[in-house]
């Protein structure tokens, strides 16, 4: 188990979770563009969660690759002040509520 968010999958061999190890790493340092996590809504259902620093350019690859973008109906966006902030956030909400489309860090 990741000794810094609790997850039970992807371990690095410092005890934590690569994307923890990750955010451990950006978490002082500036992030180099807008990062936001984004959360997508079914109705009142959290589907997905993800991270990005191009909205546009993820919103359409998520229309044209994924069969489920068509039913959402809401997104929720956060702008975090480092890019560790928005890895930690995105590891958080995937580990807590277990989305249905996201596959990375998701234990079912």
């Amino acid at each position: 188990m990741c000794k810094s968010c609790g997850s039970t999958t992807n371990y690095y061999a410092k005890g934590v979770c690569i994307q923890c190890y990750n955010a451990e790493y950006w978490l002082e340092h500036p992030r180099p563009k807008q990062i936001i996590t984004y959360c997508v809504y079914d109705a009142d259902t959290l589907v997905y969660v993800g991270r990005t620093d191009d909205w546009l350019q993820r919103k359409k690859e998520h229309r044209s690759a994924t069969q489920w973008w068509s039913d959402t109906f809401l997104v929720i966006s956060m702008d975090h002040p480092t890019y560790g902030d928005s890895l930690v956030a995105e590891a958080i909400l995937i580990r807590d509520n277990q989305p249905r489309y996201n596959a990375a860090g998701v234990t079912r």
